[in-house]
């Protein structure tokens, strides 16, 4: 087991920050709340940054009316249309 110093993390958490990074979870930065559907068939909301993109797995699980609100910015790069629609036959 390698056991790390609080210190030694502090200074790699520094370096990681000032990489240049967007921290996803940062809610100081402008987002929204949006609701992704579960295994159970009910919804919950996470909470997306608005200048980066949504995870294709979230993006696919979105509530139908949430799809709307998203940004341009927001939409996976190998999603970039809109979601399908289910078909009645």
């Amino acid at each position: 087991m390698v056991m790390v110093s609080p210190r030694g993390m502090c200074e790699s958490w520094k370096r990681h920050r000032a990489s240049g990074y967007p921290d996803p979870t940062d809610k100081t930065a402008p987002g929204r709340s949006l609701r992704i559907k579960v295994d159970g068939g009910h919804y919950v909301t996470k909470w997306f940054r608005y200048d980066r993109p949504i995870e294709l797995v979230f993006y696919r699980s979105l509530h139908p009316e949430d799809v709307k609100k998203l940004r341009p910015q927001q939409i996976p790069q190998n999603q970039s249309h809109k979601k399908a629609r289910s078909r009645r036959k």
